[in-house]
């Protein structure tokens, strides 16, 4: 393991990767095993749920987006997140301070700060000029379940979206495969396909080009900023407070709102 003094270099970048982190193959595996993860948490939390509804298949395809399957998600992202702080430090030969689970400074919290208002005003004004423009508009599905939650299930919503979520999601983005790509492409491929893979990972029916310009496409660009962020400072809870505000400042907006989402 190379020593920490060489964590600044000559891009945007304030980790260096020593020439031997992420092994292409083990790095693949690991991937991999991000997947596998995520399949076996839902399929067990999809025979629990069966179990429960007398196997009526009918009552699964409906409940997909109810708050059971929220906190099915939630168990899975846990897992991951541990899983990701266990393999980290052996495909990047560096330790976890080292990637960025370390304090900040002033510089680090106003780079935050500005990416909150980057990826807030960027994402709206994108999304609403699609909206516009396409005569196009759906609502997203964590938001549509949000505003069919009691009560209870809201405030638990809002924790979710505004901690785990965003932790989860800097996690396998940032951390894991924004790293991966930086290592093997460079910084800017980094960013470009971490980004890209972020949107991806929002998409939602229906399957037209409206829905990728108006709800995939800004958050491809929200992640880019996301990227850039944990690229500039360097720092793991950068993105990850980026992310949570921007997740809380649109609950804030739907709820005071609610036409908004609609």
């Amino acid at each position: 393991m190379e020593n920490s003094s060489a964590l600044r270099t000559s891009d945007d970048s304030l980790i260096d990767y020593p020439p031997n982190a992420f092994n292409v193959g083990w790095t693949i595996l690991a991937a991999l095993g991000l997947a596998v993860i995520f399949f076996i948490v839902l399929v067990a939390g999809s025979i629990v749920f069966l179990a429960q509804h007398g196997f009526d298949q009918s009552v699964l395809r409906q409940a997909t987006t109810s708050m059971f399957f929220v906190d099915v998600q939630g168990v899975a992202e846990v897992i991951i997140i541990l899983y990701i702080l266990a393999i980290m430090p052996s495909l990047s030969k560096l330790s976890l301070r080292e990637i960025g689970f370390r304090s900040g400074t002033s510089r680090d919290w106003k780079i935050a700060g500005l990416g909150i208002v980057a990826m807030f005003v960027l994402i709206t004004v994108v999304a609403g000029a699609f909206t516009t423009l396409l005569h196009f508009k759906t609502p997203e599905v964590a938001i549509a379940v949000y505003q069919h939650a009691n009560s209870t299930d809201k405030v638990l919503f809002v924790l979710f979206g505004v901690i785990l979520a965003p932790v989860f999601e800097e996690f396998v983005f940032r951390i894991f495969l924004f790293s991966m790509f930086r290592k093997w492409l460079g910084t800017a491929w980094a960013i470009g396909l971490s980004s890209f893979l972020f949107g991806i990972a929002h998409w939602q029916p229906p399957n037209v080009p409206a829905m990728y310009l108006s709800i995939t496409f800004p958050l491809m660009l929200g992640g880019a900023v996301l990227a850039y962020v944990y690229s500039r400072t360097g720092k793991a809870w950068a993105s990850i407070v980026t992310h949570g505000a921007f997740n809380a400042l649109t609950f804030l907006a739907v709820t005071l709102v609610p036409s908004l989402a609609k």
